[in-house]
């Protein structure tokens, strides 16, 4: 995955696209089990899936006036098991481990008392990691020979600190991932046309690190990083719609729409400046993808994601106090995205 994050101050482009590919591998296993009591089918099976992307590498940044890094990685083991209740319904429960790691270069100008709740603890301390668990639980039922409905439920994870930049990330360096909820529906079109269409929400306001407003005044910093500040996202609506064509035994082609605003503020000077170290700010992708049949016991399946440009405006926001005059960069983020897999049925 590549993607392009500069920031533009002053007619001048600055590029964060220092590292622009990221690799990111993913598994999956799932086995039937017998059925129970009623003749109800079971399964088990366990999904490992990486996000990763979340990451600027400027070889000079607007205003921090150097070289500055920010890497964020994340590694999901999720076992679930699931069974069929009647002939409609099915229900699935997950449990979620999750693993971070996380690392800060370049951000020196804030590791002092004055901007710090913990200062040696904000920039260049290597590699850093922590760990949580959630819950995922899930529903779909047929509602007809041609609607089923689906929902689903993700907790909070809540995750260990990372103790070497708990002078930068906020209560002592917690970044637990947020809760989210959706619902789906799915409409057979046809015998070879399913059309899908759901609705996420993501409650960022929930979590400290990411919900939580920014730096109001940047000098003094009060409160102080490491302390009770945050990024200032808001909670975030994602809808995706989705058409699955089946062209063939062998070929499925299959093409998807997604949108979310854009969950990052920016009516301060700090909205903009911190959000210029995290591409989090598009809003509308496209998908295209395909499941290729080799044999009864082997597929392929591709996609591409294409992120369409996004920018956020600094709108001339000036550092707090007023007089000091220095405007807030507009950040602009585009991304690539392709993925591959083989599938075999053993």
């Amino acid at each position: 995955m590549t993607h392009n994050v500069p920031a533009i101050l002053g007619g001048g482009t600055y590029n964060a696209n220092g590292t622009s590919t990221f690799y990111i591998p993913e598994f999956g296993f799932n086995r039937m089990l017998s059925k129970d009591a009623a003749g109800n089918d079971r399964s088990f099976g366990v999904a490992a899936y990486g996000a990763g992307g979340q990451n600027t590498d400027y070889a000079m940044h607007p205003i921090l006036g150097g070289a500055s890094y920010i890497n964020l990685e994340q590694l999901f083991i999720q076992p679930t098991f699931s069974s069929k209740v009647g002939e409609n319904h099915s229900f699935g429960i997950s449990a979620i481990f999750a693993f971070q790691r996380f690392e800060a270069r370049g951000l020196g100008g804030f590791d002092n008392p004055f901007v710090s709740a913990s200062p040696g603890n904000v920039t260049d301390n290597g590699k850093s990691n922590s760990h949580g668990i959630g819950l995922s639980l899930g529903w779909i039922g047929k509602i007809s020979d041609r609607f089923s409905l689906g929902a689903m439920y993700q907790t909070k994870i809540s995750m260990s600190a990372f103790d070497k930049y708990k002078g930068l990330i906020p209560e002592g360096g917690l970044l637990d991932i947020p809760a989210k909820a959706g619902i789906g529906l799915a409409f057979k079109a046809s015998d070879k046309v399913d059309v899908l269409f759901d609705i996420t929400h993501v409650f960022y306001s929930d979590t400290q690190a990411l919900g939580a407003p920014t730096i109001a005044v940047p000098n003094p910093f009060n409160p102080p990083l490491g302390a009770s500040t945050g990024f200032g996202w808001d909670d975030q609506t994602v809808y995706r719609l989705g058409l699955v064509y089946k062209h063939s035994p062998k070929l499925t082609l299959r093409a998807g729409l997604n949108y979310g605003e854009n969950p990052a503020p920016n009516s301060t000077f700090n909205d903009t400046f911190f959000n210029s170290l995290t591409p989090v700010i598009s809003e509308k992708h496209v998908s295209l993808g395909f499941t290729y049949q080799i044999n009864p016991k082997m597929s392929i399946t591709g996609s591409y994601v294409r992120a369409f440009d996004k920018t956020l405006d600094g709108n001339g926001v000036k550092l707090t106090p007023p007089g000091i005059g220095t405007p807030a960069p507009d950040i602009r983020v585009d991304s690539d995205a392709f993925g591959l897999s083989f599938n075999w049925k053993y």
